[in-house]
């Protein structure tokens, strides 16, 4: 089920229900960016079989953001792969965010993120963790943005990734 919101033009799709041509282009050309990345669970360079692959693991948690019907952006919940050495609720999950960035600075992260708490809810996720590189002003500002808490500063590491210090949010549901 599609949901919009109060931001004008703003849906928020299931990725399951998300046309896989257009779902495999819009992640094909998105890996392209390295900024974006490297700031992100988006693997880098993916063709369209590849990025339509990534995006069915995802299915049941993870929608496509559009705006005026274009494909933006992404909101991502899955399991918290580096808690940062913080203590987190139970009912945690880390919460993948990203927008191009033609369409950063305009609140809907915010909105997209208001859209979807009911939704979590009723899956059982009572709080979303924000996990972010300290240079990423960006999430930061879309975190806060979106209500999120700041816990703290915590070291990441999480399996091949990179490893360093990020910002460490979290938002109760």
């Amino acid at each position: 089920m599609t949901l919009s919101h109060f931001v004008d033009g703003l849906l928020v799709e299931p990725v399951a229900d998300v046309d896989p041509s257009e779902l495999g282009s819009f992640l094909a050309s998105t890996s392209t960016d390295e900024a974006l990345c490297d700031k992100t669970y988006l693997p880098p360079r993916m063709g369209p079989v590849d990025a339509l692959l990534w995006a069915r693991e995802r299915f049941g948690q993870a929608w496509v953001l559009r705006l005026d019907g274009v494909p933006i952006g992404w909101f991502e919940i899955g399991p918290v792969r580096s808690s940062c050495g913080f203590d987190l609720p139970a009912e945690t999950r880390e919460w993948e965010v990203w927008l191009l960035p033609e369409f950063r600075g305009r609140r809907l992260v915010r909105a997209a993120t208001a859209l979807l708490g009911g939704t979590l809810r009723a899956a059982g996720v009572s709080h979303l963790v924000g996990v972010t590189w300290e240079s990423n002003v960006a999430a930061v500002r879309g975190m806060e943005n979106a209500g999120f808490v700041r816990l703290g500063r915590g070291w990441w590491e999480y399996g091949e990734y990179t490893s360093g210090w990020c910002e460490v949010w979290l938002l109760a549901l």
